[in-house]
């Protein structure tokens, strides 16, 4: 974080979600070194939000909005007349769509060109949904606690009659505490798990499942399968009419690291594709 608040410190201007963590020192620090703070937020209406959401639709693989505006130095709100439209699903990606808005305003761009600019938007590997006929796949990089929650709190909320299935693991060598956070959320609101390989780099994949593990144990059934594309098998196996399927943690990632080396890897998505024998 106080990487990030430097930056702060030396910019002319910046878009803060109000939804953000730390936000109590994010916007002591940017009252009293930034200039033009512009402050976003998904409730309509709310006291002291240059913009936030209105209308949003959820659609199966869209999500379609308008946007409620008070520019810089305005008194008054008034709601843009574009009915703008994200081919990303999530919650997460919703967030993003509202503070990039806010940027390209304060820019000077129309309501015309962003419009065009998130119509266009796609990242393979974030929300990627792969089709099925009866079931939700979702791929994603969803790597730490707080992204993994929003997706699974977002897929529930949506599909609440079918079972919630995730394929994850964790890198080695660092961010250690993810185990426990992604193994709580996991335990909290998954309804199956499968641990498997995410980058172990010089650790043992199997330890590190099974440190993830220990936090799942009396929460949720679960188990490991180390080979990443063997796991993500298993997954499809398992799933009925109605459930949720997230592959997360590498996103559109075409390796894994592993005792130094980059080995190749053929995506999760492409796994998933060549399962269901799913031509592009």
């Amino acid at each position: 974080l106080k990487h990030k608040l430097k930056i702060f410190k030396h910019s002319k201007a910046v878009v803060i979600h109000t939804d953000t963590l730390a936000l109590s020192e994010i916007k002591k620090t940017v009252e009293e070194s930034t200039p033009n703070v512009i402050w976003a937020g998904e409730a309509e209406g709310v006291a002291g939000t240059n913009y936030s959401l209105a209308k949003v639709e959820h659609q199966a693989e869209s999500v379609q909005f308008q946007i409620v505006e008070k520019k810089l130095f305005e008194a008054e709100q008034r709601r843009l007349a574009t009915r703008f439209c994200l081919n990303i699903v999530g919650a997460v990606n919703l967030e993003n769509a509202l503070v990039a808005i806010a940027a390209t305003r304060y820019l000077g761009c129309s309501e015309a060109e962003i419009k065009a600019g998130l119509a266009s938007a796609k990242v393979p590997g974030r929300m990627e949904i792969i089709p099925h006929k009866e079931a939700m796949i979702i791929v994603d990089y969803a790597h730490n606690a707080i992204s993994l929650q929003k997706l699974l709190m977002w897929t529930k909320a949506r599909y609440p009659g079918g079972q919630q299935i995730v394929v994850f693991g964790c890198p080695g060598n660092k961010g250690f505490s993810r185990r426990q956070d992604l193994g709580e959320t996991a335990a909290q609101l998954a309804d199956y798990v499968i641990l498997t390989e995410d980058d172990p780099g010089f650790e043992d994949p199997r330890a590190i499942c099974e440190d993830i593990g220990s936090h799942l144990n009396g929460f949720v059934s679960y188990e490991f399968i180390l080979n990443r594309e063997a796991a993500i098998t298993k997954a499809l196996k398992r799933v009925q009419a109605g459930d949720v399927l997230l592959v997360v943690g590498k996103g559109s990632d075409a390796f894994q690291l592993r005792n130094g080396v980059r080995e190749s890897y053929v995506t999760d998505s492409q796994v998933i594709k060549d399962q269901l024998q799913f031509v592009l």
